[in-house]
């Protein structure tokens, strides 16, 4: 089913680390507390990732479930490792280091940068807690003025929707290459708000955006799905077997701890324990759980592992995981 040489894409968590409090990030417990531990993945693992293991890899993401990738001490080394990919990009809050630090990426070669900034001066620290705009701004202005591809992507919430075009505005007058506004994909467990706290803290309630963008065309609506262990209404209209819409894109996911897996929807499974998660590490049982992470066994030993070539595909076709059921279900 997986085979390391037809990999095209992989998105790699390099760090737990963040300087960010954003209230719906997986890293804290509802009340902004951090539930996740500090850990970098290591050059050296990530270097395990060449053109030899990945002959076909053509994109590589630096993008976390809980972690910013420049909080990881080697951001820079990481990113010049990977040059000989068509595609590098890095998705960063940008309110941690330096102009001069940003320079240095934008020299780098098929690199680019995301800038997730949900709001101007007077909101994006509503959703993105502990950061600074004018930091941003400046490290920003220092990647496009020194040649640096960006995007500007934006999260929309009620409190912010106002600005979306003095935004966009103000990353066309910047040099940005592209202006992202969408909706929160977190799911609202609260209804139609999202109580916000800062390290135990209460400080008001998100709520999802309501506008309707040109670009979408069309309204941004919350999730509204409350994640319930029970999934059996699901599961008796299920059409099998379950098409992985990653693996049809030839893309996998590494996180902080360097588990290789299908996809990032089960990176909390390994720290957290979801309603996937005993069902994932039954499938990992005869392999074991180090049978897939990258610290421990090499690209080639990992995608020719039980869980990659047997029991996964089998389980796509018969039983599949809780989440694949929940998010890539397709039902009669």
């Amino acid at each position: 089913m997986y085979d390391a040489n037809t990999i095209e894409i992989i998105t790699i968590e390099v760090t737990s680390f963040c300087n960010a409090r954003c209230p719906q990030c997986n890293r804290f417990d509802e009340k902004n507390n951090v539930i996740v531990k500090p850990k970098h993945l290591s050059l050296d693992v990530m270097k395990k990732i060449n053109q030899d293991t990945m002959p076909n890899l053509k994109e590589v993401i630096f993008e976390g479930d809980t972690g910013d990738v420049l909080n990881h001490p080697d951001a820079l080394e990481i990113a010049r490792s990977f040059e000989w990919v068509d595609n590098v990009i890095f998705f960063t809050n940008a309110s941690i280091r330096n102009p001069k630090f940003f320079e240095s990426l934008a020299g780098l070669k098929n690199f680019s940068m995301v800038f997730s900034v949900d709001g101007l001066k007077d909101t994006n620290h509503m959703y993105r807690q502990n950061t600074n705009f004018d930091k941003i701004m400046a490290n920003a202005q220092a990647f496009i003025s020194a040649g640096g591809r960006a995007t500007w992507k934006f999260i929309a919430f009620e409190h912010n929707q106002h600005q979306l075009e003095q935004a966009r505005t103000l990353s066309q007058q910047m040099g940005f290459e592209k202006f992202w506004p969408v909706h929160s994909d977190r799911s609202w467990y609260h209804g139609s708000s999202w109580p916000v706290y800062n390290k135990g803290v209460y400080k008001f309630d998100l709520r999802p955006s309501t506008v309707v963008l040109e670009q979408a065309g069309e309204k941004l609506e919350s999730d509204h799905t409350s994640l319930s262990q029970d999934i059996s209404h699901k599961e008796k209209k299920l059409k099998l077997p379950i098409t992985c819409p990653k693996h049809a894109q030839n893309e996998v996911y590494m996180d902080y701890d360097g588990n290789i897996i299908p996809c990032c929807m089960l990176s909390q499974d390994w720290w957290n324990n979801t309603f996937n998660t005993k069902n994932l590490f039954n499938l990992l049982k005869k392999g074991g759980a180090r049978s897939i992470n990258l610290n421990y066994h090499s690209v080639e030993e990992i995608f020719a592992s039980d869980f990659y070539v047997s029991t996964l595909p089998q389980s796509l076709m018969q039983k599949p995981m809780p989440k694949c059921v929940h998010y890539c279900g397709q039902y009669q």
